[in-house]
């Protein structure tokens, strides 16, 4: 029979716990989901929603340890409807790894989603998610 000693099962699972700390905050966690074809109204609008979400960290109080999550709309008045959607962080970042993480997921949406009407991504510590309302 096959023995693993205890003292290398606890060295593998430190080890796990020191890669996965080690990882960059920014890391994809799930497959980016873009749909749809926006107007240029709704473009605008997103770009609003996404620049709202990545400043509202620099400027919002939160207590310790508490998530940051952020929810909000733009209406859209040519093709009726708004643009509504959610931002969140860990409650165990910082403002400006907040405001870093964010801003990574929205650039990450501006560059692989083109003229999206919903989307959906999700970093290791934050998360952009938006779509069209009728």
């Amino acid at each position: 029979m096959y023995f693993v000693p205890k003292l290398a099962v606890a060295s593998i699972l430190f080890l796990a716990v020191v890669v996965d700390a080690r990882l960059p905050k920014t890391k994809l966690v799930s497959p980016i989901v873009c749909l749809g074809n926006s107007n240029k109204e709704y473009n605008n609008n997103l770009r609003h929603l996404l620049d709202f979400f990545v400043d509202e960290t620099k400027n919002t109080y939160r207590k310790p340890g508490a998530d940051y999550v952020y929810d909000h709309s733009y209406p859209n008045r040519d093709i009726g409807g708004s643009v509504n959607g959610v931002a969140t962080c860990n409650g165990e970042l910082g403002r400006m790894d907040c405001w870093s993480c964010l801003f990574t997921a929205k650039e990450i949406v501006k560059s692989r989603c083109r003229r999206p009407v919903a989307s959906a991504v999700t970093l290791r510590d934050c998360s952009i998610s938006f779509k069209n309302v009728p």
